[in-house]
């Protein structure tokens, strides 16, 4: 099989840009809402693991009640062969109390409680991995936003470089214009282009504030000012995207986590077909009670054993069992295209990565033309062998230049940040 090579580069361009970088995403890991909204789904599940253990132990259960009957049955007895009045007494007092205390636990329960606790744990653990899913989503958002905040912050810095090198050519033609070398024309060219520079710069500090703002809230460090800039110069390194879709199959959290869900629906078709067992039970009680007017407060000790055998529950089971087994094909529906978006994401980025680093090559060559042709273009207008529109021209053409090479550069990174979190992990 033929294998495609992808020349990426390093990650991390400076040692301060890194560090920086890392305080944002510890910052985040700690005051992010989605990973605390995780971590309490994990605590549940763990709670939930823990109620279904609680299944094997016994119920102990207190009752009292109080009751006032408004007749009570009798029985009449004759006395002597009736040379007596007959004697009437009650069976039962009118008003009386009874109270219980019982302990029932299981004996056999066809692994009801058994699947029950493999469901949960089963759950309990993919919601782990959810939580390390959050995390890598937390972390990639983090680094993108950071490396559009470098990008905004040179587009600022080139903006205000286009903006200086509009009003030096401002002042050389001002210049000219005063010793009537160069006509009206070329004066008015040059306030536009001045007036034209100072709209961009505006344009480019707007969106260096909004991306900074995302940066901000996204961290949750709402004082954040970057320090750093985007590196320019890359080094590169060389990465298999079939070996890293085969890496990100095994280890993406996601995957893990819709696997484990899965394991928890297979064994919650285990845990239908259980309802259909017999159940097992043995109980103690302890009971009182002043009922019976003969014989003062009456006190009672049992001890039972008890077989559960359902018969007909209103086909409940039946369709809980038919249920139970279309949500687990449901999920491994949803693994499948979870593998997809994965490979998908992996091969995108990968796409992404080996598009960017040739347009940097474009680009920086780009910028080396376009240093040239501004700096040939100056010369020629203070020869007076060029004209003003040559010059603000090669200004345009050195800024776009600029605003791509930034641009594609952070593109890069950006990418590589998006292939770290389809993979699961770093590079």
């Amino acid at each position: 099989m033929r294998l495609a090579l992808i020349v990426t580069l390093t990650l991390m361009p400076t040692l301060g840009i890194a560090g920086e970088l890392q305080s944002l995403i510890e910052t985040a890991l700690k005051s992010s809402p989605q990973i605390e909204q995780a971590k309490r789904q994990l605590k549940a599940s763990e709670y939930e693991v823990k109620k279904a253990f609680g299944n094997y132990l016994p119920e102990v259960k207190f009752s009292y009640s109080y009751t006032d009957l408004s007749d009570t049955p009798s029985y009449t007895m004759e006395v002597l062969g009736g040379a007596l009045p007959p004697t009437s007494f009650s069976l039962f007092k009118r008003k009386f109390y009874q109270e219980e205390l019982s302990l029932q636990t299981p004996l056999f329960t066809g692994e009801r409680i058994l699947n029950l606790i493999r469901v949960k744990k089963s759950q309990k653990e993919g919601y782990r991995f959810y939580l390390e899913e959050v995390k890598n989503l937390i972390v990639e958002r983090v680094k993108e936003d950071y490396y559009e905040v470098l990008k905004a912050k040179a587009l600022v810095e080139t903006a205000k470089e286009s903006l200086k090198s509009a009003k030096e050519h401002y002042r050389v033609v001002k210049a000219f214009f005063d010793e009537e070398i160069v006509p009206r024309r070329d004066l008015l060219e040059a306030e536009v282009k001045v007036s034209e520079a100072e709209e961009r710069l505006k344009e480019a500090i707007g969106y260096y504030r909004v991306a900074l703002e995302k940066l901000r809230v996204d961290s949750g460090d709402f004082d954040f000012e970057p320090k750093g800039e985007i590196n320019l110069e890359v080094e590169g390194r060389r990465f298999n995207p079939e070996e890293l879709v085969e890496r990100a199959l095994k280890e993406r959290a996601a995957i893990k986590q819709v696997k484990l869900f899965l394991r928890a629906a297979e064994r919650g078709v285990d845990l239908a077909k259980s309802q259909f067992m017999p159940q097992a039970f043995l109980k103690l009680s302890y009971s009182k009670t002043d009922q019976y007017p003969l014989n003062g407060n009456f006190s009672n000790k049992s001890t039972s054993v008890g077989i559960s055998v359902p018969i007909f529950e209103g086909s409940k089971r039946f369709w809980e069992l038919k249920r139970s087994r279309e949500e687990k094909l449901k999920i491994k529906g949803k693994l499948e295209e979870v593998k997809r978006q994965v490979r998908l994401q992996v091969v995108s980025a990968c796409t992404n990565i080996d598009t960017a680093l040739k347009r940097i090559e474009a680009a920086r060559k780009r910028v080396e033309e376009a240093k040239e042709l501004l700096r040939d273009s100056k010369e020629r207008y203070k020869e007076h062998v060029g004209t003003s529109t040559e010059v603000i021209d090669a200004i345009a053409y050195l800024t776009c230049a600029k605003s791509s090479l930034v641009k594609v550069v952070a593109d890069y990174y950006k990418a590589l940040a998006q292939l770290e979190y389809a993979v699961g992990g770093k590079l």
